[in-house]
């Protein structure tokens, strides 16, 4: 009887092992995303489903916690601010969270990892120092 209950507790363990999945967050450069399409031709993908897509390369041992888009506001546009406005509470309904952060159209280096970029937001730098 001991046999069959140490193999009983190793299949358990086993099976408990295989049901635990990876978790996964995923972190969206929503503004070098946006240009990236734009520069690349995919204009037609400006209303991309960020959540739908990222849940397109998860696999059966991945379970997605949270998708986070960093972006900032557009200023000085009304126009293309109501777009970003309509599209951020789009994707923001599908489960994915908004993080702003602040453009700085120059040059910032990151004071721990010394990435340099000019496209870098205040949040992101913000999130190396942790």
């Amino acid at each position: 009887m001991e046999k069959y209950s140490a193999n009983i507790q190793t299949f358990f363990e086993n099976y408990s092992m295989e049901l635990k999945k990876n978790r996964v967050i995923v972190y969206v450069d929503g503004f070098n995303l946006y240009f990236g399409m734009k520069e690349s031709g995919f204009d037609k993908c400006k209303w991309l489903d960020v959540k739908k897509l990222v849940m397109s390369y998860l696999t059966s041992n991945q379970e997605l916690i949270e998708v986070k888009y960093f972006t900032s506001r557009i200023t000085h546009n009304p126009p293309k601010q109501k777009r970003q406005t309509t599209y951020l509470e789009a994707i923001e309904a599908q489960g994915v969270s908004i993080i702003y952060g602040l453009y700085k159209a120059k040059n910032i280096e990151c004071e721990n990892c010394g990435l340099t970029n000019s496209f870098l937001y205040v949040v992101l730098i913000l999130f190396c120092r942790l």
